[in-house]
C-alpha cells in the first residue's frame, strides 16, 4: 500500500474540489441574499446528483451532507461548528443505513476528517516559511501525517501494513489529483466548444496513467 487509497477512491476530497469548482462557476450570480440562496440550492442539488452517480458511498455521502448542512446553516447562524456539522452528517447516514457504522470506508472517512480538524492545525504550525511552495509542501506533509495517525489503527488492523513511503506518495499525488479533478470537469462541460478536445482528453488520460504508474511503483518498493 502506498498510502493514497483515499485519493484514488471517490472521496470527500473530490467532493470538496467539485464544490469549489461549482462555486467558481457561479461567481457571475453575485453575492446578494437571493443569489446566495440560489447558489446554495444549485450546489446542494448538483452534489446530490454527483453522490447518486457515485453510488452514495459513505465518504461521498458524508461530504455532500456536510457541505449541504454547512450551506443551510449559514442562513441561521454566523458560527459554523464543523464538528456539529460532521456529527449531523454521520447521524443522518446512520439513520438511513445503520450498517454503515461497520463500513471501513465510513470509519476511515470520519477519522480522517476529525484528524484534519484536530491534528492537522497543530502539525501545520510547526513549520513556517515565506516560500509559498515550501509552505504548500509542508501542508501536504502535515495533512498526510494527520490522516495516517488517525486512521492507523483501522488501516493496520485491516491491511496488516502501512507503507513507510506514504509521505512521498501523498506529496506527489495530492497536487496531481487536485489538478486533474479541476481540469476534467471543465473539459467535460466545455467539450463541445474546445478545439482539439480529443487531444486534450488524450493528454489527461496519459497523465492519469502516469499517476497510477508512479503510485504503483512507490507501493512496490520494499523497505526493510
Amino acid at each position: 500500500m502506498s498510502g493514497v487509497y483515499h485519493l484514488l477512491a471517490l472521496s470527500g476530497l473530490h467532493v470538496a474540489i467539485i464544490y469549489k469548482l461549482i462555486l467558481a462557476l457561479m461567481l457571475f450570480l453575485g453575492n446578494s441574499r437571493g443569489s446566495k440562496i440560489i447558489k446554495s440550492l444549485i450546489v446542494i442539488l448538483l452534489l446530490i446528483f454527483y453522490a447518486a452517480i457515485a453510488g452514495f458511498s459513505p465518504s461521498i455521502s458524508r461530504a455532500v451532507i456536510m457541505i449541504s448542512f454547512y450551506e443551510v446553516s449559514t442562513y441561521f447562524t454566523n458560527r459554523k461548528n464543523r464538528v456539529i456539522t460532521l456529527s449531523f452528517s454521520a447521524l443522518l447516514i446512520l439513520l438511513i443505513n445503520p450498517h454503515s457504522l461497520f463500513d471501513k470506508g465510513f470509519q476511515l472517512s470520519y477519522l480522517a476528517v476529525l484528524s484534519i480538524f484536530y491534528i492537522f492545525p497543530k502539525l501545520n504550525i510547526l513549520f513556517t516559511s515565506k516560500s509559498r511552495f515550501l509552505k504548500r509542501v509542508w501542508e501536504i506533509v502535515a495533512l498526510s501525517i494527520s490522516c495516517q495517525i488517525a486512521t492507523f489503527p483501522i488501516t493496520y488492523f485491516e491491511f496488516g501494513t502501512l507503507s513507510p513511503l506514504f509521505l512521498v506518495s501523498n506529496i506527489v499525488s495530492i497536487p496531481f489529483v487536485t489538478l486533474l479533478l479541476n481540469i476534467l470537469p471543465i473539459v467535460v462541460i466545455a467539450s463541445e466548444i474546445i478545439p482539439g478536445k480529443e487531444y486534450i482528453l488524450s493528454v489527461l488520460e496519459h497523465l492519469i496513467m502516469l499517476l497510477n504508474k508512479i503510485i504503483e511503483t512507490i507501493g512496490g518498493i520494499n523497505i526493510n
